[in-house]
C-alpha cells in the first residue's frame, strides 16, 4: 500500500466517524424502588413507604396489602414520594407483599408481621 492510498484511508474514515459521530445512547429507565421503615410489623403499626424512579408526572398511585388495592395516592412530578401507611387491623401473622403501583410497573416491599 503506497502512502496516497494510506493517506486517503484515513481522511475517509476519519470523516465517517466525524458524520456518524458516536452512536446515541438510550437512557435505561430505573426500575421504580420501594424502601419501608420496618420489615417486622403489627396490626396498626405506622410504617413510612418512601418510593423513588416511578415514571414522573403527577398520577394516582396505588398501595397494594397482599395483592388487594387499599388506597391510593399522588405521586408527584417527582416520580418520587414519602408516605404513611398503616398497616391494616386484620394483618394475620405471617409475610405479607406490600406493593405500590403506579402505571407500570410496580415496587415491592416484603413484610413480616411480629409475633404478638
Amino acid at each position: 500500500m503506497n502512502r496516497k492510498t494510506i493517506l486517503l484511508f484515513l481522511l475517509l474514515w476519519v470523516g465517517a466517524t466525524a458524520a456518524w459521530g458516536t452512536p446515541p445512547t438510550t437512557a435505561v429507565p430505573l426500575a421504580p424502588t420501594l424502601e419501608v421503615s420496618q420489615t417486622a410489623v403489627f396490626p396498626g403499626a405506622v410504617l413510612t413507604l418512601t418510593g423513588a424512579g416511578y415514571t414522573p408526572g403527577d398520577y394516582a398511585g396505588t398501595v397494594r396489602w397482599d395483592g388487594a388495592d387499599v388506597e391510593s395516592f399522588l405521586i408527584e412530578a417527582g416520580g418520587s414520594f414519602e408516605r404513611i401507611f398503616f398497616v391494616p387491623a386484620t394483618a394475620a401473622f405471617g409475610d405479607h407483599v406490600l406493593t405500590v403501583c403506579a402505571q407500570y410497573p410496580c415496587a415491592i416491599g416484603a413484610l413480616s408481621k411480629a409475633p404478638a
